[in-house]
């Protein structure tokens, strides 16, 4: 008999006490994280030895649709579904659980280092390249190969322009405000969308992550704060969150800063640090590039649709084919711009 259980991301000593059973949990499971931009929730389910847990964060449907209920979706990042066993037979009992609690659908993202925990009949997103740091070899190997023969000659640059790096393990709320203050200027310069831009709330969440959380910081001759990034450990992997530059910051600065997260990341035994892709799925994306320059590693990120509620599910899209004329691209189709 399978059993349903749902555990608020405000109540972290449980949430981790349940995620203690899949040694798969990475730091974007961690309620700190999955609850930083908005609530969400743990759900799992557990008949045995198996055991599926996905973490969901609720939402309502588009106002135009004058519907109840709503939707679900992993939070950002890549807090992919976690399954002991033959953890995937229990998708089933937890889309009920899901429809009972009126939730149309689920848009997952997955993990570009963990197997998919999904049922292969439903919608997988087409693969995203991104790039990664192997440290496998440790340090020494992270930077090898010709691939980052650019990233080896700008830290001697970066040095040689008497910039210095600093890194700040669990930094407090206070100590981000720095980095959020040049983060913000950042944002603003490259007309960021809302997804990327945070409230003060967001950054205070993160610091729960304790020393799992880095701050590193790149200051010129002059001392001046020119580049800087959060980093977040799990047990096997690291990840690059998020980055600001100063608008005169040399090219060269960056690559220094990810020579230092490397150390840190190394030292506790991480198998790499995920750099993430660029902005699309092309290849030959600028920011993809840049990445690839730094990491000689290759991987994807996928996304996932699961469909709880079929009938709600097709009737949504087809809602919204009918007033834009023209067929849904996305999962959850009646979440396009009408326009």
């Amino acid at each position: 008999m399978s059993t349903v259980t749902v555990i608020p991301s405000r109540d972290a000593q449980a949430w981790r006490a349940a995620l203690g059973v899949f040694p798969d949990a990475d730091v974007y499971h961690d309620p700190c994280f999955a609850g930083a931009a908005a609530p969400a929730d743990l759900w799992t389910v557990g008949d045995g030895a198996d055991a599926l847990a996905v973490i969901l964060a609720r939402q309502a449907l588009p106002e135009w649709l004058d519907e109840a209920g709503g939707d679900a979706e992993t939070p950002n990042g890549y807090a992919a579904p976690l399954a002991i066993g033959a953890g995937e037979r229990l998708w089933p009992a937890l889309a009920a659980a899901l429809a009972q609690a009126g939730v149309v659908n689920a848009f997952l993202r997955l993990h570009p280092f963990l197997p998919h925990r999904v049922d292969p009949a439903w919608y997988l997103g087409a693969p995203h390249p991104t790039a990664w740091i192997p440290l496998e070899a440790g340090l020494s190997g992270a930077f090898a190969g010709g691939r980052c023969s650019t990233h080896r000659s700008q830290v001697s640059r970066a040095e040689r322009l008497g910039h210095a790096v600093r890194l700040t393990l669990a930094p407090t709320a206070a100590r981000l405000d720095g980095f959020r203050s040049l983060y913000d200027l950042t944002m603003q310069r490259l007309g960021a969308s809302t997804g990327y831009r945070f409230e003060d709330g967001y950054f205070h969440a993160l610091v729960g992550l304790g020393d799992r959380l880095a701050l590193v910081e790149v200051t010129d001759a002059a001392g001046v704060l020119v580049n800087a990034a959060l980093f977040m450990r799990g047990a096997a992997w690291c990840h690059y969150h998020l980055s600001a530059r100063g608008e005169q910051a040399h090219n060269s600065s960056g690559h220094l800063l990810f020579t230092a997260a490397a150390a840190w990341a190394a030292e506790h035994g991480c198998r790499g640090i995920h750099l993430g892709g660029g902005t699309s799925a092309e290849p030959t994306d600028p920011l993809l590039v840049y990445k690839r320059r730094i990491g000689r590693g290759d991987a994807e990120f996928r996304t996932a649709g699961v469909v709880v509620d079929a009938e709600r599910h097709q009737r949504l899209r087809a809602e919204w084919s009918q007033r834009s004329r023209r067929p849904g691209r996305w999962f959850q189709a009646y979440r396009e711009p009408l326009a």
